[in-house]
């Protein structure tokens, strides 16, 4: 392949070893590789490093005609991993609950805890729950870790946080049983 038929810069630099390294798919391949796109005839693949917080990538490419064409992305990359938009419903709740939540984050995938105390402090219930960027949906079971048994009627609080960073940064609210 011709290294100067395809150029690509991020954030305004030339990324000269992505368009020596890339790896051409002919259509049969691509097809396979991208099955959610029906259209494709052919594609690229190449790895970049991201840095923290907004990229630019820009691809342009030329055919064996000249023809060229460009296309612009913009990446994100969020500078700390955080938890927003926590609810628990429904509220009151008889048998189960779910939390609704929001992370955003570098990593992908991200472990975190959700805790249930009673209105006196003590834990009743400890999860670990993966979360995915975007919005997540746990369910929370109401019942006892220690006895097994449903949870009584009452305020209870819960606790979400994440692995990476400690319950310093947890989000949480209130949830009422009644039985």
């Amino acid at each position: 392949t011709d290294s100067t038929a395809l150029t690509v810069r991020l954030n305004g630099a030339l990324l000269q070893r992505v368009a020596e390294s890339l790896a051409f798919y002919p259509t049969s391949s691509a097809l396979l590789r991208w099955a959610e796109y029906p259209l494709a005839r052919a594609g690229l693949s190449a790895s970049v490093t991201l840095e923290q917080g907004v990229n630019v990538l820009m691809v342009t490419a030329q055919d064996a005609a000249g023809n060229r064409t460009s296309s612009r992305y913009v990446l994100i990359v969020p500078d700390a991993l955080t938890l927003e938009d926590g609810s628990v419903a429904p509220n009151p709740a008889q048998e189960n609950a779910r939390v609704s939540v929001r992370y955003r984050g570098f990593q992908q995938r991200v472990a975190a805890w959700l805790e249930l105390y009673d209105a006196l402090g003590r834990r009743v219930r400890s999860e670990r729950v993966q979360l995915v960027n975007g919005a997540n949906t746990i369910a929370l079971p109401l019942e006892d870790q220690s006895s097994g048994g449903q949870l009584q009627s009452g305020t209870y609080f819960w606790r979400l946080w994440l692995e990476p960073v400690g319950n310093s940064q947890a989000i949480g609210g209130m949830i009422v049983v009644v039985r």
